[in-house]
């Protein structure tokens, strides 16, 4: 079980965007040993993926980028990492994610 007095888990908010990025990076490089090719400002996060197992557990698109395939774009690698099935659960307002779901799940 995580216990470190000094961090504290909490929501993601946009102004933690850029530091997000920043320890992407900074991780990215020292594992590969290499750094990034591109500058730091080259990189936007337009969608987020949270796989569990078979349960995906979000899947959000940038409103600017959505209807352009990136969430079925995302879910390619999430279904290789599943075990043999995805779960993938909508709010039924949603309509389109319920079509994304329609649409990308066998």
């Amino acid at each position: 079980m995580f216990n470190h007095p000094n961090i504290e888990i909490i929501a993601y908010d946009d102004r933690y965007a850029r530091d997000a990025v920043r320890m992407w990076r900074d991780s990215k490089e020292k594992a590969l040993r290499q750094k990034d090719i591109h500058g730091f400002n080259d990189h936007r996060v337009v969608g987020i993926l949270a796989i569990n197992g078979s349960r995906l557990n979000q899947l959000y698109i940038h409103i600017n980028y959505q209807k352009i395939g990136l969430g079925s774009r995302l879910l390619n690698p999430a279904k290789e990492l599943s075990p043999g099935t995805l779960e993938l659960f909508t709010f039924e307002v949603s309509k389109k994610a319920r079509v994304l779901k329609i649409n990308s799940l066998p």
